[in-house]
C-alpha cells in the first residue's frame, strides 16, 4: 500500500511532495473509496489495512485493522494501529461488514470484517470492542490462501473469460 501527498497548487504540473509505503500492507480503500476517512481539523487520516508477515517459521501472521496517519503539509506518519484481529491461520467469510470509521468528540470508532472498536483518538487506547462473531461455527468458512483456488476450481470460473450480460447475446471480456 502506498500514500502519496499530491501537491495539485499548479493543475497543470502535479507533484508529489511525499510519499509513506507501508510494506506487505493491503487495503480495502483500492476498490473501496467510503472505507477511508479524513479529518480536516485534525489532519488525520483514517485506512483501513490488513498486513501479512512471514515470521520465518513456515507460517505467516495476519494483522487486520486501521492504521491512523498524521498528515502535515510535508509529511505522512503512522500514529497508530487500531487492531480488530491477529492470527497466524485467516479464516475468510464473506459474511462481513466492509471497512468503515467515524468520529464522535474525539472517539473513534471502526467497524471491519466482524469487529467493531472504538479507540481514543488523542492516545490509541482501545475503550471497547465487540466480536461479532461470539458463537460462530468456523467449520463454515474458507482457509484464506484456498480460498482463491476452491471456487475457481468448482464454480466452472474460465480465468479471462467473464461473461457482461444475462442474455444469449452476453458480451466477453
Amino acid at each position: 500500500m502506498k500514500l502519496s501527498l499530491i501537491d495539485v497548487s499548479t493543475l497543470s504540473s502535479p507533484k508529489i511532495v511525499t510519499s509513506y509505503t507501508g510494506a506487505g500492507f493491503y487495503t480495502d480503500a483500492a476498490y473501496d473509496f467510503l472505507a477511508v476517512r479524513y479529518l480536516p481539523e485534525s489532519k488525520k487520516l483514517i485506512v483501513p489495512v490488513s498486513k501479512s508477515d512471514y515470521n520465518g517459521s513456515g507460517t505467516y501472521n495476519y494483522t487486520d485493522g486501521f492504521t491512523v496517519y498524521d498528515i502535515s503539509d510535508e509529511s505522512i506518519t503512522p500514529a497508530f494501529d487500531v487492531i480488530h484481529s491477529t492470527t497466524e491461520s485467516y479464516c475468510w467469510y464473506d459474511a462481513m461488514i466492509p471497512a468503515r470509521s467515524f468520529v464522535i468528540q474525539s472517539e473513534l470508532t471502526t467497524i471491519k470484517g466482524h469487529i467493531a472498536m472504538s479507540t481514543e483518538m488523542k492516545s490509541g487506547s482501545v475503550i471497547s470492542k465487540l466480536d461479532l462473531d461470539v458463537g460462530f461455527n468456523y467449520t463454515v468458512c474458507e482457509p484464506w490462501l484456498s480460498y482463491p483456488i476452491y471456487y475457481y476450481e468448482n464454480s466452472g470460473y474460465d480465468y479471462g473469460d467473464e461473461v457482461v450480460g444475462a442474455s444469449d447475446n452476453s458480451t466477453r471480456i
